[in-house]
């Protein structure tokens, strides 16, 4: 059986590195191309030494990307649903790790992410990728969205209950402690290992965006109020 041609388009953050490992170790896959427009040329193992002696792949820019079966996006918010259509051209399966297209609603995502969404046509070609929740979907689609990691848990979390009617969705409120490395790996003085050590602080305690996906998922169940909260723990 053929393995699966696969390009990882934005591979050197702390997603595209943690996914290229999977990936990598995949029998059924094939990586093809990594691409970092700041790490062009360079071996994938300068950015990642963890995949030191595993591949030598080395990092490829966005122009130079060759047709594959599927590409996933790892690139940060805001840039997928810019380009999305030279990526929907250049594989059969396009499965993005980034907010762009987790919320099918253009009212909701305006709300959440404060502008408004371009190739908005393409939200409803998306699913919404929790397996749990959308197997089948997820399939034969040629369009996936990674759901974002707090709303992953939290949904799980809270689905059996709400399925069952076990708990009060008007009112429902959930708590998350996190490493400050779920930021990303662009630094900041909030990431700074000074101001953070030993210290917990709360995250966007009133707007965390991950809460428009929940509110979606668990819509299933009436109209959900769910108010939830993220600590950051060092």
């Amino acid at each position: 059986m053929d393995k699966l041609q696969v390009t990882i388009v934005g591979g050197s953050g702390y997603v595209g590195g943690e996914l290229l490992r999977l990936l990598l170790f995949h029998k059924g896959v094939e990586v093809k191309q990594v691409t970092s427009e700041r790490f062009v040329g360079k071996p994938i193992s300068k950015i990642h030494p963890n995949l030191r002696g595993i591949s030598k792949l080395t990092f490829s820019s966005i122009s130079e990307l060759e047709n594959c079966d599927t590409v996933f996006l790892c690139l940060p918010h805001g840039n997928s649903n810019k380009t999305i259509q030279n990526y929907a051209s250049l594989a059969n399966q396009v499965i993005d790790l980034s907010a762009d297209f987790r919320i099918n609603n253009d009212a909701l995502y305006k709300v959440w992410y404060g502008n408004s969404r371009e190739n908005s046509e393409y939200k409803n070609k998306f699913v919404y990728g929790i397996p749990e929740l959308h197997h089948e979907e997820m399939k034969t689609a040629k369009f996936i969205s990674s759901a974002g990691c707090n709303a992953t848990t939290v949904i799980l979390g809270l689905y059996p209950f709400f399925k069952e009617n076990l708990v009060e969705i008007d009112r429902t409120v959930s708590e998350a402690k996190v490493g400050t490395s779920e930021g990303g790996n662009s630094f900041s003085e909030a990431s700074h290992h000074p101001e953070r050590s030993g210290s917990i602080r709360s995250y966007k305690p009133v707007r965390h965006r991950h809460t428009a996906e929940m509110i979606q998922e668990l819509s299933f169940f009436g109209e959900p109020q769910i108010h939830f909260q993220q600590l950051q723990l060092k």
